[in-house]
């Protein structure tokens, strides 16, 4: 991939480039409560062109310590510059127990959110791997 300039005008050649490289979570926002990196896998994120289209990638795992069931958890805000312009969901897998999902949601505001459905078990979910995780247009 072709390394972005700003102001580097796009071409066909310059479809594809690093607009920002892999950069962990902390460098980009604020933790919020007893929510943190995992130390092992230190959650990251970095800003790529794919064909023109740009998409943040991420990797990583947040330790989430105990969670509520069926509830929202604010584990991170993302300073500006570093936002999504809607809300995004995804299912991800989590350290579990009994193997439960976890959503993570992202809104404008900067908040990046955790959830663990009814069906789960927040005493086995640990952390939340982010790992595969991408957003396009965001």
């Amino acid at each position: 991939m072709t390394r972005w300039v700003p102001g580097m005008r796009v071409t066909a050649g310059r479809a594809n480039g690093i607009l920002m490289d892999w950069t962990p979570l902390t460098d980009l926002g604020t933790w919020q409560g007893s929510f943190g990196p995992n130390s092992s896998f230190v959650p990251r994120m970095r800003k790529i062109l794919d064909r023109g289209t740009p998409v943040w990638e991420f990797e990583g795992d947040i330790d989430l310590g105990s969670v509520s069931l069926n509830s929202t958890h604010q584990v991170f805000v993302f300073s500006a510059g570093h936002r999504v312009s809607s809300t995004k969901i995804y299912a991800q897998g989590g350290n579990s127990v009994s193997y439960s999902h976890v959503w993570v949601q992202f809104i404008p505001a900067g908040g990046l959110n955790v959830g663990i459905p009814n069906s789960g078990s927040s005493s086995g979910a640990t952390r939340v791997c982010l790992a595969g995780l991408r957003i396009t247009n965001p």
